[in-house]
This record gives C-alpha cells, structure tokens and sequence, in this order.
C-alpha cells in the first residue's frame, strides 16, 4: 500500500514538473513573439514616419514661390478734346471709361494687386484709381518717357513676392512697357479700350531663360 502511494505521489510530481516546464516554454514563446511583433511594428511605424518626413521634404522643395502678375492697360475712353480750350488739354474719362474702371476693379478685385501706377494725366489717374481704392494703396505716378527705367523697377518689385502689380498708361507707352518687360508686341490704336495684358515674372535667374511670353495673357474688360 505504501508502495502504492509513493507511485501515485511521484506521478503526480512528474506530471506537475511536466506542466510547469511546458507553462514555461509557452511563455518564452508568447515573450518571443511579442518581442518580434513589437520591433516589427515599431520598425514599421518607423519606416511610415520616415516615408512621412520625406515626403513632406520632398513636397517642400517642390514648392515654387510663384513670380509677381504685372497687369499692363490703357485708360479708359476719354472724352472729346479740343486744340483751342486749354481745360481740354487733359481730358477726363467719359460716362463709359468711368464705368469701365469700375468694371477692370471687379476685375482685379481678387488678384492681390497691392501697388498701382499711373501717369500724371487725368484720364490714367481716373482709369486707376478704382483699383488702387479698392486695395487701401494710393496711386502711384511714374515718367511716361522713361519707360526703361520703370520696367527694371517692376522687375526688381516682381521678384520681393510682394503682391500684383498694375500699370495704367496710354495707346503707345502700354504696348512699349510690355516689350520692355519680355512681352510679345501688341500695338494699339488710338480707338481701342478695354485691353489688359498680364504677365508673370520670375526671380532674376528666371528672367535670362524663361520667356516672358509664355505666362502673357490677355483679356478684354467690357
């Protein structure tokens, strides 16, 4: 009977000790694999945060500072002028050139146009002066016969990202201005209103390989 029991006792042992070592192996493994799951997912998590960074580094350098609009126009139709009455001489806009200036500052409204010139004539400071309004900026006045020396400031305004830029000038200094500043040549007559020329300009280093003419717009205001 005594042997008996000390059967029973040491199977039991035997399978307690069997038990304990397989609980134990068990453990190793679960310890095992959560150690693998979490480098893998911290390797993971890792690789998608780099991919992030350079991603955002990428489209960080993508990112091109675009080059200031310059917006070229004639003023607007003035009205008749007389040789014999002095007061002529500087002729204000009519009924319709007053409507259209109002029109070419709903225009421009939403293009960031934040300096405005004009010549010193009735007819270009009227034509202007709806848009410099609307802007909160006075109206700017600039040598009709020294155009050269305004396109080298509007190139070098373009390139401080600064705002847009409007020019209102007259049936020969507008088509010449838009030469001066890499434009295509668009002659106009004494009879033609309405037209607005734009183009973009770019850094300094832009302006010796980047045709101008290729951002040139034009669009009529009526």
């Amino acid at each position: 009977m005594s042997t008996v029991n000390y059967k029973i006792r040491l199977m039991i042992a035997s399978a307690c000790l069997l038990f304990v070592v397989t609980f134990a192996s068990a453990q190793d493994i679960a310890n095992v694999n959560r150690s693998v799951h979490t480098k893998h997912t911290l390797d993971t998590q890792s690789v998608v945060s780099n991919k992030i960074i350079t991603k955002m580094q990428r489209n960080s350098g993508d990112i091109e500072v675009p080059g200031s609009v310059i917006f070229l126009i004639r003023h607007f139709e003035k009205k008749s002028t007389d040789a014999n009455a002095k007061q002529n001489k500087d002729p204000e806009l009519t009924t319709q050139g007053q409507a259209r200036a109002q029109l070419l500052a709903s225009f421009l409204a939403d293009k960031n146009v934040t300096t405005v010139f004009s010549t010193n004539y009735k007819r270009t400071i009227q034509t202007a002066t709806p848009t410099a309004k609307q802007n909160g900026s006075s109206v700017t006045f600039y040598n009709p016969r020294d155009l050269a020396d305004l396109a080298l400031q509007l190139q070098a305004m373009s390139t401080k990202g600064k705002g847009n830029i409007l020019i209102v000038g007259h049936s020969n200094t507008t088509p010449q201005l838009l030469k001066l500043l890499g434009g295509p040549d668009k002659p106009l007559s004494e009879n033609d209103y309405g037209d607005l020329f734009y183009l973009t300009i770019g850094d300094a280093n832009q302006l010796k390989t980047h045709s101008i003419a290729d951002s040139f717009q034009h669009v009529m205001i009526e």
